[in-house]
């Protein structure tokens, strides 16, 4: 049987679908940075390169939402256990599935000379299962390998799988693999958008952001687990429930309660209160809910006096309002520590309030380097994140004070940092 079997030789293509055109966009992006393409690429094996598939004429509506992984040598076998492996160990748990373009396989300019290449190369009397994309195609080509081509369909477990797959602008590769290779050849959709097991869908959010984190420096990352976090805006506590996994205490900064689910895990712990300028504007008195901070820490058996190792805050607020909110935190979070800020750009105005490098500008030099902003394959169309680490800055003073884009951060969305296109 032609292509039967999996051959580990290469390079081969990878098409990989996703739910929209803008996620497509987004794996290519992280991709093509440095720092962040472990997220998407954890080596060299797994794809050299990246194309968002288009057309001309291509609207939203009728947009492919197709990455093409170029330059792929890895097993089959190895690639596929990647992408479909835990949601916390890659961000393409947002893909619908794959289809293995193996050079062990046959392109057909056309797919009536694919069907013409199958009549005369592939075995009349093997059981076989289709595999096909487009998806909707299948109904339409059925007939055709059964009637016209003469191929003995099957749907059971034992049977051949025959993959056709017409990649727009390239042609059409069809490829056949044995039953026991065939979940190396294409992955179905169920499953794969699947978010995280969390309160809420922001818990997705948190998993990407700590993946970009543990991309850049998986030293730090590794260091930063033996201490406590800090989640600002948690609840109801999608945030606050990843983040008590992978550290040993957790205190959750928010007016409203956790759910009962995530209070009620070992190491959370909740201080009731607002941050930045609610606190104030509130009647509180930050020092004070600094103070419960700490002692909510020690409650979970953190070391009186130790820093927090990470700092999340999703915060429903503006990135204007962000910079006050981190004034107040980043004091409680230690030399290297990690920091993951949300900017959401919300309402009439979103388009126009200040980016990752604005942030960064309002919140005054030294608070914390190495600062990313992505645009995670989690975040709405009008959320950035910024993945940062604290700097040596320990006075609780501030003032603005300008930052140059360069030298403090750089973007992984396209643009500035910003929907708006500008710091």
């Amino acid at each position: 049987m032609g292509g039967a079997g999996v051959v580990r030789g290469g390079p081969y293509e990878v098409l990989v679908s996703t739910r929209n055109q803008e996620l497509a966009e987004r794996i290519k992006l992280l991709f093509d940075d440095a720092e962040t393409r472990p997220v998407v690429c954890p080596a060299a094996e797994f794809g050299s390169s990246m194309e968002v598939l288009t057309f001309p004429g291509m609207t939203r509506r009728t947009a492919l939402c197709l990455v093409l992984v170029k330059g792929v040598t890895a097993d089959p076998r190895e690639f596929a256990a990647w992408l479909t492996g835990p949601a916390e160990r890659t961000v393409l748990r947002h893909c619908k599935g794959f289809f293995v373009l193996h050079a062990a396989g046959t392109w057909c300019p056309t797919l009536e000379d694919a069907l013409n290449d199958i009549a005369a190369r592939y075995p009349k009397d093997v059981p076989t299962r289709l595999h096909c994309y487009p998806f909707a195609a299948r109904a339409a080509w059925l007939p055709k390998l059964a009637y016209d081509v003469g191929i003995t369909l099957s749907t059971l477990g034992d049977a051949a799988t025959l993959q056709i797959v017409e990649v727009p602008g390239r042609g059409v590769h069809w490829w056949a693999v044995r039953a026991a290779d065939a979940a190396c050849a294409w992955r179905p959709p169920v499953g794969f958008a699947a978010l995280p097991p969390g309160v809420s869908r922001a818990a997705a959010k948190v998993l990407d952001a700590l993946a970009v984190a543990d991309a850049i420096d998986p030293e730090a990352a590794r260091a930063a687990r033996d201490g406590w976090a800090i989640d600002v805006g948690a609840a109801p506590g999608a945030w606050t429930q990843h983040l008590a996994a992978r550290y040993k205490c957790v205190v959750a900064i928010d007016p409203s309660p956790l759910e009962d689910s995530v209070a009620a895990l070992p190491g959370v712990a909740q201080v009731r209160a607002m941050a930045g300028r609610g606190c104030q504007a509130s009647g509180g008195d930050w020092d004070e809910v600094r103070g419960r901070v700490l002692a909510a820490a020690a409650e979970g058996g953190v070391p009186g006096g130790s820093l927090a190792s990470c700092v999340a805050c999703d915060v429903n607020a503006v990135p204007n309002d962000v910079v006050s909110v981190l004034q107040h935190v980043l004091p409680l979070v230690r030399l290297g520590g990690l920091v993951v800020v949300t900017l959401k750009f919300l309402g009439r105005g979103a388009g126009h309030g200040i980016g990752a490098g604005g942030l960064l500008r309002g919140l005054g030099e030294g608070w914390v380097e190495r600062a990313k902003c992505v645009w995670l394959m989690s975040n709405t169309q009008r959320e950035r994140t910024m993945v940062a680490w604290r700097g040596e800055r320990t006075s609780a003073a501030w003032t603005p004070c300008g930052v140059p884009r360069s030298a403090a951060w750089t973007a992984v969305d396209g643009g500035e940092g910003s929907i708006a296109g500008g710091g």
